[in-house]
């Protein structure tokens, strides 16, 4: 039965998707359950049509907020008891961030890459990020006591002393490394790219973005075949009225989420990643820089809590810089190497000291994409080597591993929580011996 009118449930959901780069869904009021079969949005937001098909009907009585990276990397605290929401309004007013009331305590909002949800037992205190949902104004029983103001803060949850309730940076890090994704299929060697295959879907994997290249490793800018990037016509501006603006709009939201920064000094890498996201949406990739001038101004808005040097002209000119030089736009790099390794079983000849052919891949995946990056070392996330070979990333990790005791490969910058691996293809195997 409908609790709130379906004009202030659907001007709510609009404003919500719109302004925050929330993902919102029907819930019920009474169980705080989803009202809608609702896993694919764990990773991707509604449509604007399908938003007004849920709420503009009256059928729905709340609606609730999907945590984690589809919401823009939302974490939701959850203080479930006048006790603990007591504690929070005693130690941590202060700090500004967006609240609501509950039933029974409140909700505080905030965005943090890397985040699990965490639910210790036999407490009232619980982190709502990935795979879960909180209910919010103006569902039943929740309003607002700070209003976000313009956007959700950029604020680490581990620094509230949420350690007392259970609540810990190691555990959510500890659940994030454990948890995989295998989206590819193993081809055998010599097998065709199936024409479904996508790499895994980085923005979900904050902590291991394969897709990285620092502006100082690039090359001038080479033709890309019009089968691989489709071109679009010269414009005088992004949002356009002959293309999908919406469509183009929800790309770029997922590009500058994906590549924000967390700490000072990653601005530059991520400057030039966002260069690469961007290149791969096809309505952008012949734009000039000043035509994207107002896009890399939100994205520096976004990013500007977690950057060292403030002025926007310093972000500019790096996007200036590296827009010009992008190589390979994000995604192109990874599957053309793919597809290499898949056509050519011969190359290198390394490949074929090892019986399984995931190894064999696998070797011929580095030397593909060394041969690319020349004298520079390539970059391979776990998760990606894992889909590739349609491996979980802990046994992709074990055969990279066993790729660098065998002389193959050497670590040239270890991962951070922004950049995946670099490795560098160093020398050919010593023959194993047969018994």
């Amino acid at each position: 039965m409908p609790g709130k009118s379906s004009n202030s449930l659907l001007d709510a959901a609009r404003q919500y998707r719109r302004q925050y780069h929330w993902c919102i869904i029907p819930a019920d009021a009474e169980t705080k359950k989803a009202a809608v079969p609702w896993k694919k949005y764990q990773a991707e937001r509604p449509s604007e049509d399908q938003t007004i098909e849920w709420f503009g009907g009256g059928q729905y009585d709340a609606l609730a907020v999907v945590g984690g990276a589809v919401s823009d990397h939302l974490v939701v605290l959850d203080f479930d008891s006048p006790e603990t929401w007591e504690w929070w309004n005693k130690n941590h007013t202060d700090k500004g961030l967006p609240t609501e009331a509950s039933t029974r305590g409140g909700h505080v909002f905030m965005r943090w890459p890397n985040c699990v949800s965490q639910t210790p037992k036999d407490q009232d205190v619980e982190l709502r990020s990935r795979a879960l949902i909180t209910l919010v104004s103006p569902s039943p029983g929740k309003h607002w006591l700070v209003t976000p103001n313009g956007q959700i803060p950029l604020f680490n949850p581990f620094t509230l002393g949420l350690e007392a309730f259970g609540i810990c940076e190691k555990f959510s890090a500890n659940l994030e490394k454990i948890e995989t994704q295998s989206v590819g299929r193993f081809a055998a060697p010599g097998a065709t790219l199936p024409p479904s295959f996508a790499p895994i879907d980085s923005s979900q994997l904050p902590e291991e973005q394969e897709e990285t290249e620092d502006p100082e490793d690039t090359e001038e800018p080479e033709d890309i075949e019009e089968s691989k990037i489709a071109s679009v016509s010269s414009c005088s501006s992004v949002n356009l009225e002959s293309i999908d603006a919406e469509k183009v709009q929800t790309k770029i939201d997922e590009a500058i989420i994906a590549t924000l920064p967390i700490d000072t000094g990653q601005r530059d890498r991520c400057v030039f990643t966002f260069c690469r996201w961007l290149k791969a949406i096809p309505e952008l990739r012949d734009r000039s820089a000043a035509e994207l001038r107002p896009t890399i101004q939100k994205w520096h808005t976004r990013a500007y809590p977690a950057i060292g040097t403030k002025p926007f002209e310093a972000t500019w000119k790096d996007f200036v810089y590296g827009w010009k030089r992008v190589k390979w736009p994000r995604g192109m790099l990874l599957d053309a190497a793919f597809q290499k390794a898949l056509e050519d079983t011969k190359t290198p000849p390394e490949a074929a000291t090892y019986e399984d052919p995931r190894n064999q891949l696998l070797v011929r995946i580095c030397w593909q994409l060394q041969q690319v990056h020349g004298n520079q070392p390539f970059y391979l996330a776990l998760r990606t080597a894992g889909s590739l070979l349609d491996l979980s990333h802990t046994e992709a990790s074990k055969r990279l591993e066993m790729l660098m005791a065998d002389g193959i490969l050497v670590i040239a910058t270890p991962h951070t929580n922004i950049f995946a691996t670099r490795y560098r293809y160093i020398r050919k195997p010593q023959p194993k011996e047969l018994s």
